[in-house]
This record gives C-alpha cells, sequence and structure tokens, in this order.
C-alpha cells in the first residue's frame, strides 16, 4: 500500500541487497553456511546446525521405523515425543564422557590392587539391546599407580558405544597396559545379555564372563591369575 515500506526480498532472491546487523545478508548467509559446513555455529546446549539436521533426520527414521514395526501412533499425546526420545536414548547410550585419566608415582607397591565390582552397561552391537554387569579390574603396578576412580572412568568410556563384550573386556585391558605400563593387567567382565534373556532364547539370569590377561597374569606359571580370579569369584 502507499506510503508502507516494501517488504525485503527473501535472502536467497537474486535481488536480494538488504543488510543484517549492519552486514549484507548475502555475505551474512554465506558466513552462516561455512560456519555449519565446518560444524562451528553453535546453538544453546552446545547444538550445532549439523547435529539439529542429523537429530531432525534421526527422528523422522524413528518415526517412520517405530510405526512400521511396534505400531507407534506418532500423533497419540504418549507418543508424540517417542521418536525423539528414542534417538535422545541411543545417543546417550553411545556417546563416552571424558576419562580423565591421572597416574600417580609408584611409592613402593608390588602386589596386585583389584577393583571389583565396577558396573556398566552397553549396547549389544548384534541386536541393539543392552547388556549389563559388572567388572572386576586387577593389576600388578610397575612405575605407576592410577586414581581409583579411573578404572570405572575407563570402563564407562569403553562401554559407551555399540559393543561386543569379548572387544569391550580387550579394550579396557589395551587402555590399562598402555597407560599404566604395569607388571601385569588382569579384566574381568559378567553381564546379562537381554538379547538372549528376553528374547531369542529366553534364558533370564544367563551371564556371561569374558576375561583379558597380560604380563604376570597371562604367565600360567604364576599365581598371579588364580589369585586374580579367586578373589573376584569369592564374592559370588
Amino acid at each position: 500500500m502507499p506510503g508502507q515500506n516494501p517488504i525485503p526480498p527473501p535472502p536467497d532472491h537474486p535481488a536480494a541487497s538488504f543488510t543484517v546487523g549492519g552486514i549484507h545478508a548475502e555475505a551474512a548467509l554465506a558466513r552462516i553456511k561455512e560456519l555449519e559446513n565446518e560444524a562451528l555455529l553453535v546453538l544453546p546446549g552446545n547444538v550445532t546446525f549439523k547435529q539439529l539436521t542429523a537429530d531432525k533426520e534421526a527422528i523422522e527414521a524413528a518415526t517412520a521405523l517405530l510405526r512400521s514395526t511396534v505400531g507407534l501412533n506418532p500423533s497419540d499425546e504418549h507418543g508424540k515425543d517417542t521418536p525423539a526420545r528414542f534417538v535422545q536414548m541411543l545417543r546417550e547410550l553411545t556417546t563416552p564422557s571424558d576419562i580423565k585419566w591421572k597416574t600417580f608415582p609408584n611409592d613402593g607397591m608390588d602386589e596386585m590392587i583389584v577393583t571389583e565390582g565396577i558396573p556398566f552397561s552397553s549396547l549389544c552391537q548384534h541386536h541393539v539391546i543392552p547388556f549389563i554387569g559388572v567388572a572386576h579390574i586387577g593389576y600388578v603396578p610397575d612405575q605407576l599407580i592410577a586414581g581409583l576412580s579411573k578404572f570405572a572412568r575407563v570402563v564407562k568410556y569403553f562401554a559407551a558405544s555399540l559393543q561386543v563384550q569379548e572387544r569391550l573386556t580387550m579394550q579396557i585391558a589395551e587402555y590399562l597396559d598402555r597407560e599404566l605400563k604395569p607388571r601385569g593387567v588382569a579384566v574381568s567382565l559378567r553381564a546379562e545379555h537381554l538379547c538372549m534373556t528376553i528374547r531369542g532364547a529366553q534364558v533370564p539370569g544367563a551371564k556371561t564372563t569374558t576375561t583379558v590377561t597380560k604380563g604376570v597374569f597371562a604367565d600360567h606359571s604364576r599365581t598371579a591369575k588364580a589369585e586374580f580370579l579367586s578373589q573376584i569369584n569369592g564374592r559370588h
């Protein structure tokens, strides 16, 4: 209408020539796109545009999957946020926290140190269903010892991904062997796999134990491994 300011054209209009905060719109949009491509443009909650787009696509895929497989009604009050929660749950269970590894000089300890009953949960890579259990870690130090909480952090770090128990046990043992450089390290995991207790074979209570030994614990001519297994098995 006469006397009113015209509405500026949209940013992708060929004739766009207005400014945003003193910056030419086309330049501003180009920079936003550049930052988005570099995953540098961060929204509240440290979420990037790329993550936002990925979540949107993941939620749409989850909606289709849950609707076709379990009959989810995304229009229902109880089901409308379920796909988003489903995606968030998977991200939460597969996003590890920093280990914050810390060691200290060993002041002369040359006997076995054991941390027992570290609880963990992980997602079975074959079925994307949790397996839940406890980890037992023993080591005989050489020059270094570690803060006790670090063993729990190491377990939780490697458990926060799609896993198989055998690989998880090996990863924990290899990390501790590399970072501590001990005379020996032993890691034993005992877990219940929901993929075989609530589906498939359906054998509730069945547990799987995996053990990896290195250094003096792997030397069968010594008693370190037997002492370790005797200690952790004595609590069950």
